[in-house]
């Protein structure tokens, strides 16, 4: 694999196919800590570049499991609108692409008003909430996922 050469030139780093496994079984065995486990429902939208250690196993954790994984278009400013055709049940992001969509999403919301900004932000802090005491996404807080999060409401909201 080579470095991305974000501090200086990208240098070659040799690792070994051990390293690679014992990589994909730590990623395996931290998503069931979570209680979180990968089914061959699940979608991997890959975006990072094709020389990213993160993004290699990840992709070979979905394969060992027989799930799918898409890829993007190649452009940053497509990457949103790539993520919402895609529809990935996991995304594994940098800092930099999630703030740049965090920035995004929070200026939509502001935009909609007091009374939508609001509900969104009352209803993902109470996700949010529930999500950290141990309920899956999808079963942490059903209403606010038809009332709040859903496309038809996302959409009347600018979101």
């Amino acid at each position: 694999m080579y470095t991305s050469g974000t501090t200086g030139d990208p240098k070659g780093v040799l690792i070994s196919n051990a390293s690679i496994i014992c990589l994909i079984a730590g990623v395996d065995r931290l998503l069931n800590s979570v209680n979180e486990r990968l089914e061959e429902t699940d979608v991997y939208m890959s975006y990072l570049p094709l020389a990213h250690i993160f993004d290699r196993v990840v992709e070979e954790l979905f394969m060992f499991h027989g799930a799918s994984i898409g890829f993007w278009r190649g452009d940053v400013k497509l990457l949103v609108e790539d993520i919402g055709t895609l529809k990935p049940t996991i995304l594994c992001a940098v800092p930099r692409v999630l703030d740049r969509i965090f920035s995004g999403l929070q200026a939509k919301i502001s935009a909609g008003g007091f009374i939508k900004s609001t509900m969104f932000n009352l209803a993902y802090k109470f996700k949010q909430f529930r999500m950290m005491r141990g309920a899956k996404h999808n079963e942490a807080a059903a209403i606010c996922d038809k009332v709040v999060f859903s496309k038809k409401v996302l959409e009347e909201m600018s979101v």
